[in-house]
């Protein structure tokens, strides 16, 4: 399989020599009670198991039915104990579901926005919140990495037990206008189209040095979502957004267009 630039797609077994194998061990603090991580939080789950919804899941070559939130086509391989999958990091899933109730609402009229206000998703203390958020996201990252069998890289660790800032990791929101555009389509049943969607994981690694050198995904809910990447070499100063906004790009003009689209056709 090769991507639109014709890089092809690397097998497990051709990244092996630089992943860890699974210890049965919680990846952010090495319990060994653990639990399934949602690839979707719950809430957002369930909002799509209404009555008569047909609920579809896909990774781009197959598609499959969900027959429900708890299915295990919606959950990571269990990867992180229940102490760090609820209450470490209650603050950072309450700051996604606000966030995700806010681009349910507005999703639509979100189209032609450059900026999402704080002020409009978060309660005060509204610095706070935007920072959970972050993490919320980066949670999710390590989720993914450990479900791959590679090692949850320490800064981003370092993150998500308190750091405010780090150089190695790059997050960027998006709007997706051709995700919007399948979501205002109708099927034969006249009901709406909604998506949660949790991309590919992809790496590079160097031979030379024998390590992988950047880790990248994406995550998202309706149009609205992150492109998040660890790079081992980057240097710049990343805070994410300790302002006032969320800076908003069009998904068309952000690298790794490979892990967004294409899908098959629902």
């Amino acid at each position: 399989m090769e991507n639109e630039h014709g890089q092809r797609y690397r097998t497990a077994d051709e990244v092996a020599e630089y992943s860890t194998p699974f210890d049965g061990k919680c990846w952010w603090c090495g319990d060994t009670t653990l639990t399934g991580e949602h690839k979707f939080k719950r809430v957002d789950l369930k909002g799509l198991f209404t009555s008569g919804t047909k609920v579809l899941w896909t990774d781009g070559m197959q598609v499959k039915h969900v027959q429900g939130p708890n299915s295990d086509l919606a959950k990571f391989r269990p990867n992180l104990c229940a102490e760090c999958n609820n209450a470490r990091s209650q603050d950072s899933d309450r700051a996604w579901d606000l966030f995700s109730q806010y681009v349910h609402a507005n999703w639509d009229s979100l189209a032609d926005a450059r900026r999402i206000y704080f002020r409009d998703v978060f309660p005060k203390p509204i610095g706070t919140h935007a920072t959970e958020l972050a993490r919320y996201v980066l949670k999710h990252f390590g989720c993914k990495i450990a479900a791959n069998d590679f090692a949850v890289p320490s800064d981003l660790l370092a993150y998500l037990n308190g750091d405010e800032s780090s150089r190695s990791i790059q997050m960027a929101a998006f709007y997706s206008h051709e995700r919007a555009a399948r979501m205002r389509a109708r099927d034969d049943d006249a009901r709406s189209i909604q998506i949660l969607s949790n991309g590919p994981h992809i790496m590079t690694a160097s031979r030379s040095r024998g390590i992988v050198v950047d880790h990248v995904t994406e995550l998202s809910v309706g149009p609205v979502g992150f492109l998040v990447k660890w790079a081992a070499d980057q240097q710049a100063d990343t805070g994410f957004w300790h302002g006032r906004y969320l800076t908003l790009y069009s998904r068309g003009d952000l690298p790794y267009p490979e892990l967004h689209e294409p899908w098959p056709s629902l």
